[in-house]
């Protein structure tokens, strides 16, 4: 449709991974850095992705209808 916008900005909910829980991996190593006894400072550097790919799926329903799926890998 002319006029119309492809996306719109991302919100919290459209993110694949909740704002609440890190993603699998992360956990993980967030579990071993508190075995380790590692400072919090140092804990998160190593946490901090030194690149982050974003990707952004727009989509479009039968009923016209657009919704936008994104997040990080």
């Amino acid at each position: 449709m002319p006029g119309r916008p492809l996306s719109r900005p991302r919100t919290s909910s459209q993110t694949f991974f909740s704002s609440n829980s890190p993603p699998p991996k992360k956990k993980k190593k967030k579990q071993a850095l508190l075995q380790l006894e590692y400072p919090d400072k140092l804990q998160r550097l190593l946490l901090t992705p030194q690149r982050e790919v974003l990707v952004e799926l727009v989509i479009t329903r039968d009923n016209g209808e657009i919704e936008v799926k994104g997040g990080g890998i």
